[in-house]
């Protein structure tokens, strides 16, 4: 039987689509460690993130809000001047803060992309931190420890920050339930980090000369994103330049269905897959299995292929709002508590996990701000989720979406693209869209009554875009924004001011 004080263990992979997990269907990948995890737990096959962007997405895990709530639109750039307690969660609630205030060690490992990484995100203790959001080299990367810097040579990142969450785990204060979170730099499949081979990966001579099976052509809305010529002397970590937005299109072209580059990628996910293992078979030499509710995501899930797409929505115009993109993995267990073996088609969103995490550890005296997220906490024990509307919501600056279980309506900003229906029972991959059909006019009415209500609802006017309000430090569509809102409109750095609460609770 668990504690009824459990530690949390969540793991967020670095733009793994759900697609590249065996438990997900995927047989030329190899990922046993998560499989098995998902044989141990329960895995959802419709999980979806809130912007399909790494840094957005992140701060939606951490602090259970929408990017038009917590102003959070794109990746926020490397080389953005940040004062040393820049950290765009620290003016809300967040899960790692709530747990700290009611007698949890905290922890994070990994990936930050949230401000400056230099000093701990809000709410954590222990911080072993990526010093960039960006990963350009799996291989020569400065790590900052508990405030000192210390560079990785030779070793990959995702190996070095198993290693990291492993000793977290047996050095851990054992007078408290921890939370950690690890933040995995992997695997990535962005260029130009898993361009051709990796023969630095242990695990690239089990995929190399495989043939992995072929994905349809490039799509055409990437096609048309290369307006200028590759530039072959682009630093690859230069980034918000149209030139290198150009370049990372060029790169997909490069890229798609190369049998070298297929095999790096499984070679990568294998070995986030192996760092999987290493830390669940770390809980298990502790005793702490039976203790820990262990969740696997991802920030989201960036295509490498599939249905001809790449990267990030924001890389064309408009943004592709496809299932490849926003659908994640979830895997949630706590042997002996939550079902095993499960499988569920429930849609969830990754603004329910925060709710769902404090309803699992009892704690209810918490609200998440005015977060849309709902606990689906009950299904982990095989309970049922009375009311639970099917529906998830998600948004890339210019286009918001509802996904339902039957269709999936995008409305695009006025003036910004056509508006999208997709009828997912008879096109599940999503190639046809039948907005404009008359005999489907009244789907759209509804699905856009939906958006309507719900940005209506949840949207802070600060962080709206649709509605003349700002963003944090960057957007995609700059230009987009200024001429419609006028010389006095910008992205901003100011945040509010930090959300605080007393130990104990309250």
């Amino acid at each position: 039987m668990g504690s009824d004080r459990p530690n949390v263990l969540m793991i967020v992979t670095d733009n793994q689509s759900a697609d590249s997990l065996g438990c997900y269907g995927n047989v030329e990948h190899e990922t046993p460690h998560t499989d098995r995890m998902a044989r141990e737990g329960t895995l959802f096959l419709r999980a979806f993130c809130t912007s399909a962007t790494c840094s957005p997405t992140r701060a939606s895990i951490l602090t259970g809000l929408m990017p038009s709530q917590h102003g959070v639109h794109l990746a926020l750039p490397d080389n953005l001047p940040q004062a040393d307690d820049y950290d765009v969660t620290r003016e809300f609630r967040t899960l790692p803060a709530t747990l700290a205030a009611r007698g949890w060690q905290t922890g994070m490992v990994g990936k930050w992309h949230l401000g400056n990484p230099r000093r701990p995100g809000h709410g954590f203790e222990h911080w072993v931190a990526f010093a960039k959001g960006h990963t350009t080299d799996f291989y020569d990367n400065v790590v900052l420890r508990e405030g000192r810097e210390h560079r990785v040579r030779g070793t990959h990142i995702v190996d070095h920050l198993t290693d990291e969450a492993v000793a977290f785990l047996r050095d851990r204060d054992r007078r408290r339930p921890f939370f950690l979170q690890v933040n995995y730099d992997g695997p990535y499949v962005l260029p130009p980090t898993v361009v051709g081979p990796d023969p630095r990966n242990r695990f690239y001579q089990r995929f190399a000369g495989r043939t992995f099976r072929p994905f349809p052509p490039v799509d055409p809305a990437i096609i048309a994103s290369l307006i200028l010529p590759f530039d072959f002397d682009l630093d690859p970590a230069e980034e918000y330049t149209l030139e290198s937005a150009v370049n990372n299109a060029w790169w997909t072209v490069r890229m798609h269905n190369d049998q070298a580059t297929r095999a790096n990628i499984a070679a990568q996910n294998a070995l986030v897959d192996d760092g999987v293992g290493r830390i669940l078979a770390a809980l298990d030499e502790e005793g702490l299995a039976g203790d820990t509710l262990v969740l696997l995501t991802t920030d989201q899930g960036n295509p490498y292929g599939q249905r001809g797409l790449w990267g990030h929505p924001v890389w064309t115009d408009p943004p592709f709002m496809h299932d490849v993109t926003f659908r994640v993995p979830l895997i949630v267990r706590q042997p002996g508590t939550v079902t095993a073996n499960r499988v569920t088609d429930t849609m969830v969103s990754h603004v329910d996990l925060f709710p769902t995490i404090l309803d699992r550890l009892g704690i209810d005296d918490v609200e998440v701000g005015s977060s849309p997220g709902r606990s689906f906490a009950p299904l982990l024990v095989g309970e049922p989720l009375p009311g639970w509307a099917e529906e998830v919501y998600f948004e890339a600056e210019t286009a918001r979406t509802v996904r339902t279980p039957t269709h999936r309506f995008t409305k695009q900003l006025d003036g910004t693209g056509p508006d999208e229906l997709f009828d997912l029972v008879a096109d599940p991959e999503q190639w046809d869209n039948v907005a404009g059909r008359p005999e489907h006019e009244a789907v759209v009415g509804e699905l856009g009554g939906r958006i309507d209500r719900f940005w209506d609802r949840y949207a802070d006017p600060r962080y709206d875009l649709w509605r003349g309000g700002t963003a944090q430090a960057m957007v995609s569509r700059y230009l987009v924004f200024k001429g419609r809102y006028g010389e006095g409109w910008d992205v901003t750095t100011e945040l509010g001011p930090r959300f605080t609460e007393a130990p104990g609770g309250g």
